[in-house]
């Protein structure tokens, strides 16, 4: 939670460098958009990032909303995908 919290309030990288990493510049193997080791989504109109993954038994992923003040920490006790993908 506070490394998304540190990316969104620029503490980690600048703005600008946050918004190279948060652009899509490539299609996901489920169909999504990827920018730089990060998942980007449209959701109900607007942008959600995060990341997700999961080896055997358990999963997870990090989605949030970079103009919004709200980050949601999704853990499973399954494989993947429950968790994998953002929308």
């Amino acid at each position: 939670m506070r490394f998304a919290d540190a990316l969104r309030d620029g503490k980690l990288v600048s703005r600008a460098r946050f918004e190279e990493l948060t652009k899509a510049h490539a299609k996901t193997w489920f169909g999504g958009n990827y920018g730089y080791g990060i998942q980007v989504e449209e959701t109900y109109g607007r942008k959600v990032i995060g990341h997700g993954g999961g080896f055997p038994g358990v999963s997870g992923t990090v989605p949030w909303c970079p103009t919004r003040p709200y980050t949601a920490l999704v853990l499973g006790n399954q494989d993947d995908p429950p968790s994998g993908e953002l929308a």
